[in-house]
């Protein structure tokens, strides 16, 4: 994740917020953070929403990804990481799914799989 991705999930991560607020607080154009919300949601699969005018960030990817960011090289076992995260092991086969799809891990059994590069 590049710097100005990390600061606007950083933002939305502390709250919900609108595109002003987003604006005011990182110091982006409008554009820009449109442009940075899109690569989160895309590149990392971030689950952000637009409720009222203000974005939402789904807590459940960060978690999967956080948990995961620290273990590359590693076999993972799908079932631990849903315990971890408490997040339902048919969204962690979907969201490893994704990872194996764009080369950045590779499955080893039914429930495990191994990051070869996340960023």
């Amino acid at each position: 994740m590049n710097k100005s991705q990390k600061k606007i999930f950083n933002l939305l991560e502390q709250k919900p917020m609108s595109l002003s607020e987003l604006t005011k607080t990182s110091g982006y154009s409008k554009s820009g953070i449109r442009g940075r919300i899109a690569e989160l949601k895309l590149k990392y699969d971030y689950d952000i929403t637009k409720v009222d005018g203000r974005y939402i960030l789904s807590t459940e990817n960060s978690k999967f990804y956080e948990y995961i960011n620290n273990l590359t090289g590693n076999a993972i076992d799908v079932n631990r990481v849903s315990r971890a995260t408490k997040i339902p092991v048919d969204k962690i086969k979907s969201l490893v799914s994704k990872l194996i799809s764009e080369g950045k891990a590779i499955q080893v059994s039914n429930t495990q799989f191994v990051v070869k590069r996340f960023d």
